[in-house]
């Protein structure tokens, strides 16, 4: 079984659509924190007291307990930043999920 360090705080944002007064439609996005790992590609050596904007990446894999009520319409928060869920992957049986998004620009 995989070992991950879950020592970061991610916001799942989930959009929500009503109409306002001129019938004109309204997103509204629900918030939950969750724990996850990140996995950026880097060594801690490349990206030491730099944010990831500043390093210039762009994706990312957020691995958390597992969920089943993840998907592609929803976006991530991480530090200060908005990512678009590209793709949702099992891990190990329902132990974990994957989550690879991209910084939305």
């Amino acid at each position: 079984m995989s070992y991950f360090r879950m020592d970061r705080i991610i916001t799942i944002q989930t959009p929500t659509a009503s109409q306002d007064d001129f019938g004109g439609e309204v997103i509204t996005w629900s918030n939950e924190d969750i724990p996850a790992a990140i996995e950026t590609g880097l060594n801690k050596s490349e990206s030491l007291g730099k944010s990831l904007k500043e390093i210039g990446l762009t994706t990312i894999i957020f691995t958390t307990r597992y969920r089943s009520n993840i998907n592609e319409k929803q976006q991530i928060i991480f530090e200060s930043n908005v990512y678009d869920i590209l793709g949702i992957t099992e891990v190990e049986r329902r132990d974990y999920t994957k989550i690879t998004a991209t910084l939305k620009r």
